[in-house]
């Protein structure tokens, strides 16, 4: 009895056993061990060299120098030392799905034929290759990967053809100054005949904005406004080019002389910039002591080719909405006159919309300029016959009184205020919130009740039967 209990408890033990392997190998068909890879894992840290191909064309090189990589091909520049680590980094972490396709014919559909992929080699310090794949487009969330000399097609996750698709322009490096504005002492800014020095006042709260005192200046720049400067230091110490002009010449582009230099001086050392002329929305710039010439965007032009007569305050107008008592507008012929009763406004016999006269009202707190005008002449300026003008009367019984003339370049208005000899530019959009008609201000028509608009027939749709 004893002998049967054992055989059978060591039947039960097999059987487990068997139940156990079999619940534990791979069904027919699945894959036993790690999914297989078109390319070896690789550590982004053994990426001493990138060889980049778009299209068949624009074949560039960047090598690993030291610390730093650089372009040698097709020039030798400084590489964006952001963009390519993203890319070796994309390279470590590439995952892989299933084979799209073993077709040929299907190369150009998913872009990673010869002519239409992005050819990515990664070598080592050696020279081994360990990447070596065409880049094709994105579908489902995954980027067509095809091995260079093979015809099977795989999905692929973490790295994207854009980040490798680019011309030598796009792996070059576009910084032009990088510097952090508390490390700045001095501004010098030249423009023609026109110098500004500045000197930065030593500050005991270094994350107020900083105030800077007057060295010397060949035009009026009293009082300062110091925003003028900060900005431009602030656009200064992250300057990056939009493009590169390598052929060009700094007498033909207005390099020799500028039009405006700005000389910072950074940790004791001076750091020049060069402002030359526009190329469409873009202008040439250049930096003393380098041959490079660049091309640099309009926005940030505006930051930093400041003449100096542009660093005075160009604060026309700074009233509240509370403090102001009536708001005259005029223009043309017409007139309308706003009066602040208690809490309300009025208009006399015009009716008009207590939000857009709310629009009109509180656009006066901080009016400034963008910049003194160049000219005087009223044939220039359009002042001898405003185009409009606006008349503040605040509590403090003081008035102030706006006239604008002409539109510069279709952005600026020329303007003047009474009693002032200066003529300023301000911008086209801060003088449109205010330069109103009474038509503008008027109240919206309101449908009547069921919503049916004047004029619309019986049955027309958005009428509703009854």
């Amino acid at each position: 009895m004893q002998q049967k209990t054992l055989i059978a408890l060591g039947a039960l033990a097999a059987i487990a056993i068997a139940a156990w392997l079999t619940l534990r190998a791979p069904e027919k068909g699945q894959r036993i061990g790690p999914p297989p890879r078109p390319q070896a894992a690789l550590k982004a840290s053994d990426v001493k060299e990138l060889e980049l191909t778009t299209n068949g064309k624009d074949k560039v090189i960047l090598k690993l120098d030291g610390t730093t990589w650089k372009l040698t091909a097709p020039g030798a520049f400084v590489a964006d030392q952001p963009s390519v680590k993203t890319a070796v980094e994309q390279l470590e972490k590439t995952t892989y799905g299933d084979i799209v396709t073993e077709l040929p014919a299907k190369h150009a559909e998913f872009e990673v034929s010869d002519d239409k992929g992005a050819h990515v080699v990664a070598k080592d310090a050696a020279g081994k290759v360990l990447f070596d794949a065409l880049l094709g487009k994105a579908t489902s969330g995954f980027t067509m990967l095809r091995p260079a000399g093979k015809n099977e097609v795989w999905q692929a996750s973490g790295l994207f053809k854009y980040t490798y698709a680019k011309d030598a322009k796009g792996w070059r490096d576009h910084t032009i100054f990088e510097f952090t504005k508390d490390d700045v002492s001095k501004l010098v800014v030249e423009a023609g005949t026109q110098k500004l020095v500045l000197e930065k006042i030593a500050a005991t709260d270094k994350a107020a904005d900083a105030k800077w005192k007057v060295l010397e200046s060949s035009v009026k720049v009293d009082p300062l406004d110091d925003s003028v400067a900060n900005n431009m230091i602030q656009s200064l110490g992250s300057l990056k080019a939009a493009d590169f002009d390598d052929g060009a010449k700094p007498e033909t582009v207005g390099l020799a002389p500028p039009q405006v230099k700005l000389t910072a001086t950074v940790k004791g050392q001076p750091l020049g910039l060069l402002v030359g002329n526009a190329k469409g929305d873009d202008s040439w710039v250049g930096v003393v002591g380098r041959p490079q010439i660049y091309l640099l965007q309009k926005y940030l032009l505006e930051r930093l080719a400041v003449k100096p007569q542009n660093f005075r305050d160009k604060t026309l107008v700074n009233a509240k909405e509370s403090d102001l008592v009536e708001v005259g507008i005029s223009i043309g012929t017409e007139n309308l006159v706003l009066k602040h009763e208690g809490e309300k406004w009025s208009a006399g016999k015009a009716v008009v919309d207590d939000g857009k006269v709310k629009s009109v009202v509180t656009a006066f707190d901080g009016l400034a300029g963008s910049a003194f005008s160049d000219s005087l002449d009223p044939k220039v300026t359009g002042l001898a016959k405003p185009a409009g003008a606006v008349s503040l009367k605040l509590r403090d019984k003081s008035q102030v009184i706006i006239k604008f003339g002409a539109v510069k370049d279709g952005t600026d208005y020329y303007a003047q205020k009474i009693g002032s000899p200066d003529v300023m530019m301000i911008k086209k959009y801060s003088v449109d919130r205010f330069l109103k008609k009474a038509s503008d201000l008027a109240k919206s028509a309101e449908p009547p009740p069921g919503g049916r608009p004047p004029g619309m027939p019986m049955g027309m749709p958005g009428m509703q039967m009854q």
